[in-house]
């Protein structure tokens, strides 16, 4: 069984952070930095408060066809997630791509979803989290968790 997992939503000057323990969410954060580098070294720092038997983190793609934005913008995303991935401390580390996770779903309806499944202690957790606005890159991050566990029957 999983005891411990970490999960990272990266960003370029900001990431959502998870950290579960026996399927439980038991800390969650916004972290918030001058680019990649920095966002993943702090990001780093506030994992490495303890070891993990799992690390996760959102993996980036480019998908075929015609796209809005700009494809390199997913560079700083994969340079956040190779800091963190690199100083973390887990037994075992893996990306998983957005549309393996989230199944194509909606990002409203998703997390959504996800916040309705929290208990109101693990709701606390996210309800702190400032600006409200930028929420929703913690609650990636706790998805994603929630998804992995799922995955492997531990919630």
């Amino acid at each position: 069984m999983t005891n411990t997992l970490a999960t990272l939503d990266p960003g370029k000057n900001l990431a959502g952070v998870a950290h579960f323990v026996n399927g439980t969410l038991k800390r969650c954060s916004l972290i918030r930095a001058e680019g990649p580098l920095a966002v993943g070294n702090q990001a780093s720092d506030w994992f490495n408060t303890a070891d993990y038997d799992v690390f996760l983190c959102e993996g980036q793609q480019i998908y075929p066809g015609a796209r809005a934005g700009n494809p390199n913008d997913l560079v700083p995303l994969a340079f956040c997630c190779g800091v963190v991935s690199g100083l973390v401390q887990a037994n075992v580390k893996g990306l998983v791509l957005p549309r393996v996770w989230t199944g194509g779903c909606k990002k409203e309806i998703r997390l959504a979803r996800c916040y309705a499944e929290l208990t109101p202690a693990e709701q606390k957790l996210l309800d702190v989290i400032k600006p409200a606005s930028l929420r929703h890159n913690v609650l990636d991050a706790v998805a994603m968790g929630r998804w992995y566990l799922k995955q492997r029957g531990l919630i």
